[in-house]
């Protein structure tokens, strides 16, 4: 039996606030990976396209990613411990560019999710990190981080 990834309850609770928005995804696809095969990390990929979700389609032609990542912090160079999220265009291919970061906390509540998705199909353009929608956090943060703790405290044997 495949055990449920402990992020898999947060990035539904965020692609039902998209679908409430009226910004239902394409595709979602939750997973662990890893970073040069040596290092685990949780991710989530939410694929917006102008068919699925009615995003602007002279603006967003193939689409964009919304994408939720939490790094141990233990690859020496790497990303820093903890949860953090992005976006970036989609290419024809279905690859996408250089991901931006998207203005929410990782473990922003799914409305400011919606919001922070919202300003970027308004104005696709770079933020820097730490600049915010706002700083609601979803309700389980709490529970979601010591989920993903316990997580890498598993992959990891910290």
């Amino acid at each position: 039996m495949t055990q449920q990834l402990p992020h898999a309850p947060y990035i539904e609770a965020v692609t039902d606030a998209l679908t409430a928005a009226g910004l239902p995804p394409a595709e979602v696809d939750v997973r662990d990976d890893e970073t040069r095969g040596t290092h685990c990390y949780l991710d989530a990929v939410v694929t917006l396209t102008p068919e699925a979700s009615g995003i602007h389609a002279g603006r967003f032609e193939h689409g964009l990613i919304l994408v939720w990542e939490w790094h141990t912090g233990l690859e020496e160079g790497g990303d820093e411990r903890g949860p953090v999220w992005q976006w970036a265009w989609r290419n024809e291919d279905g690859s996408n560019q250089l991901p931006e970061w998207l203005p929410v906390a990782g473990y922003a509540s799914p409305h400011s999710v919606v919001t922070a998705a919202q300003r970027v199909l308004a104005d696709p353009r770079p933020y820097r990190a730490g600049e915010r929608v706002n700083g609601v956090l979803w309700g389980r943060a709490d529970e979601l981080d010591a989920a993903c703790e316990a997580w890498a405290a598993a992959e990891t044997g910290e």
